[in-house]
C-alpha cells in the first residue's frame, strides 16, 4: 500500500516531463507511448510479484525482500534509459543546464 501510495502521485510527473520534452506536433504520440509503457511494465511487475509469492510459504521478510529486489530492478532499468536516451537536459553540478548524448 505505501508503495502504492509512493508510486501513484509520480505518474503524474511522468506524463508532463513526457509532454514537455517533445514538440507540440508530436505530445499526443508521446503521452501514448508513455501511458503504453506504465500499463506494460505494471502487467509485467505485476506477473513477477504474483509468481513470486505463490510459493510454498509466504513471510513478511519474503515480501519485503521481493519488493527491494523489483525496486533495485525498476531503478537501473530507469538509469539505463536515461543513459540512452539522446538530448536529454540534465542539470549541471551549479545549476547550468547541460545536455547528454
Amino acid at each position: 500500500m505505501l508503495v502504492g501510495l509512493g508510486a501513484g502521485p509520480a505518474m503524474g510527473g511522468l506524463t508532463i516531463a513526457t509532454q514537455n520534452s517533445v514538440p507540440r506536433a508530436d505530445m499526443g504520440t508521446a503521452t501514448a507511448g508513455s501511458a503504453l509503457t506504465k500499463q506494460l511494465g505494471g502487467l509485467f511487475s505485476l506477473a513477477c510479484v504474483q509468481s513470486l509469492l505463490t510459493g510454498p510459504e509466504i513471510t513478511a521478510a519474503g515480501v519485503g525482500s521481493i519488493v527491494a529486489w523489483i525496486g533495485g530492478v525498476a531503478g537501473l532499468l530507469a538509469f539505463a534509459a536515461l543513459f540512452l536516451a539522446r538530448d536529454v537536459a540534465v542539470a549541471g553540478p551549479a545549476g547550468v543546464p547541460t545536455r547528454s548524448g
